[in-house]
């Protein structure tokens, strides 16, 4: 099997082309999508503010895909992260019986236990492998930088447990932590 994507800019013109293994190209075009984007737009922040969007922020699971990535980009090293959704719906949505993909209980499972787990189990397919390379890279960002959690749908001991710096319902308390943390 095989996978290929274009790189395409605003004026229709091909920037790049990526073809191979589904898993590899997949990560080698967001990288290369994510650095286009953010090294010709900003600055790397202190402070980033992350909301996925409406249709993204129901559950935190569904929330990830690329958008976390984008954010790391656009944070400094030693940047703060806030990234505010309800999720009310909690973690994932129910699971589908019979579905190929990661269960709702595997895919926390996964998340919470970090990317060196996530990755082995990967490589020995023990897993749904598209599913696994979303939490991936968004666990490998909370690994790398300071994420914030505020949400409604996910506790600030659920949050912890799966490796967000800190947690809370209320975005003001967030802001203001990350303030007094960033000067």
């Amino acid at each position: 099997d095989m996978k290929v994507d274009l790189l395409i800019d605003r004026q229709a013109r091909i920037v790049d082309v990526y073809a191979g293994d589904f898993v590899a190209e997949h990560r080698a075009a967001l990288n290369s999508r994510a650095r286009a984007i953010w090294m010709n737009k900003m600055e790397p922040a202190d402070i980033y503010v992350l909301y996925p969007g409406e249709g993204s922020e129901k559950y935190l699971s569904s929330s990830f895909f690329i958008r976390i990535e984008g954010a790391e980009l656009g944070t400094k090293e030693d940047g703060i992260i806030i990234m505010a959704l309800s999720a009310a719906g909690g973690w994932a949505p129910p699971t589908i019986p019979g579905d190929r993909w990661l269960s709702a209980e595997q895919g926390y499972e996964l998340f919470q236990a970090g990317t060196a787990e996530i990755a082995r189990q990967m490589v020995r397919k023990a897993v749904d492998v598209r599913g696994a390379s979303i939490l991936y890279t968004a666990r490998r960002v909370l690994e790398r930088r300071k994420v914030f959690l505020v949400s409604d749908g996910i506790t600030p001991a659920a949050a912890r447990d799966l490796g967000f710096h800190y947690a809370s319902n209320c975005f003001e308390d967030a802001l203001a932590t990350a303030l007094a943390e960033k000067g």
